[in-house]
């Protein structure tokens, strides 16, 4: 047994031998968009994820086939019809985009998986997205600084009217002053008490 493998350790790496052939490179999927994205539950809005293919060479690799997968259980959602996963094509620019997820009522963070293959080459990235019961842009927005910007509107005009004397007739006197009255008391002078 040791003679063979030398023998074959010879073969391979004797001067002027070809080496065995390297196996082809996969391709590098990289996320540019929706990394840690927040997924409305109540406005069933999801947030779209966009990544980016380029082969061993760094260059774009148009026309490769995507795959996002989302789970079947817990946290997750669903593409139209129902579906826990969206086909697509990268661009001439290397893009796919994740479009029409809507997350299911389920609260927590999950990973869509993306695959990518162009011929013999594929390559895979994960994603973590998260769904919340509602988004900061879900909520009613706060009256209170209308109200407050109303109510100093209104106080500002009264008192220009105030000290303008009004429209057509003379400032309205002053209320009066309170008045005080002292009355002094019995005063008494005695021993210690």
């Amino acid at each position: 047994m040791r003679c063979l493998a030398v023998v074959l350790l010879y073969l391979v790496l004797r001067p002027g031998s070809p080496l065995p052939a390297q196996q082809a490179s996969g391709l590098t999927v990289t996320v540019l968009k929706g990394e840690g994205s927040r997924n409305s539950i109540k406005s069933r809005t999801g947030m779209p994820i966009e990544v980016e293919v380029r082969d061993n060479q760094d260059k774009f690799v148009a026309g490769a086939q995507v795959i996002f997968q989302l789970p079947s259980f817990g946290p997750s959602g669903s593409f139209p019809g129902g579906l826990l996963s969206e086909r697509t094509t990268t661009g001439p620019d290397g893009h796919a985009t994740m479009t029409g997820f809507v997350p299911n009522d389920i609260e927590g963070r999950f990973n869509v998986k993306v695959t990518a293959d162009s011929g013999s080459l594929s390559g895979s990235a994960i994603v973590s997205k998260i769904n919340v019961a509602q988004l900061a842009a879900d909520k009613p927005k706060s009256r209170k600084a209308l109200w407050i910007v109303i109510a100093a509107g209104a106080a500002g005009g009264v008192a220009a009217g105030v000290l303008a004397g009004g429209k057509g007739g003379p400032a309205p006197p002053p209320p009066p002053a309170p008045s005080v009255t002292v009355t002094p008391g019995t005063v008494t002078v005695g021993g210690p008490r």
